[in-house]
């Protein structure tokens, strides 16, 4: 993360801030025994703690789930009014992971055993088990992630090609994108078969437009996407 922070502009001109404005000190990493998660919870706290007591405010990266706890922990018992906001595609408020309640599916159910209903607010869930969702309703403020953007796109490209080509078809290829979501449309148009897809890859849509001949075998098209799947990768991780 270091490494990649050197090619990032330290200046916001939405925000008119500049992190060379703000008093900010990298205290390094922090060495954490393997195996032992309640002792990685444990040292986690104590630094957190140390950061709080000095009037600092500690700001935490990387790390399985499960470190959060230590980081909440130290916060609750200085701000006991505090409020948790939850950005994840996870719900992580499981009661316990293969028998294991110190877990990064179970991290957020923790943290609620330290502020009760109504303190936790959960944005961009996605994913979780039946249970989590329906324990939510009962004791956090949980908002789904919405695919509305990627649908309204798709509704969009559905209609350039109605209005240039008279027909549209969807068809789905999600797996094609190793787990990205995406949607596509195609249209014959002659000795032609024009495809319009849309592929979601973080916070960006990516608009793919080929134009194939008719008689193309089977799975060109596919073969096509998949070498631009490598690109939308890399475009979206920066």
């Amino acid at each position: 993360m270091r490494r990649e922070s050197y090619g990032l502009e330290t200046y916001s001109p939405s925000l008119d801030r500049d992190l060379t404005d703000c008093k900010i000190s990298d205290f390094g990493d922090l060495e954490l025994p393997f195996g032992d998660t309640l002792a990685m919870v444990e040292m986690v706290r104590e630094m957190a703690a140390k950061i709080l007591a000095d009037g600092k405010t500690p700001f935490l990266f990387g790390g399985e789930h499960t470190v959060t706890l230590g980081a909440v922990q130290a916060a609750f018992e200085k701000y006991s009014g505090l409020r948790l906001i939850h950005f994840d595609a996870h719900a992580d408020l499981r009661g316990d992971y293969l028998g294991v309640r110190l877990s990064h599916a179970c991290v957020i159910r923790r943290c609620w055993e330290l502020f009760g209903d109504g303190r936790i607010f959960q944005f961009g869930i996605r994913s979780g088990e039946r249970g989590e969702f329906e324990w939510a309703q009962e004791h956090t403020s949980l908002t789904r992630f919405d695919f509305g953007g990627l649908e309204q796109a798709v509704s969009d490209a559905r209609q350039v090609l109605l209005d240039n080509y008279g027909n549209a078809d969807r068809i789905e290829n999600a797996d094609l994108f190793g787990g990205l979501n995406a949607a596509g449309l195609y249209a014959a148009d002659g000795d032609q078969i024009i495809l319009e897809y849309l592929v979601e890859a973080g916070e960006t849509v990516f608009h793919i437009s080929i134009t194939c001949p008719a008689e193309a075998e089977e799975g060109f098209a596919s073969r096509v996407l998949w070498m631009l799947r490598s690109f939308a990768l890399h475009d979206s991780l920066g």
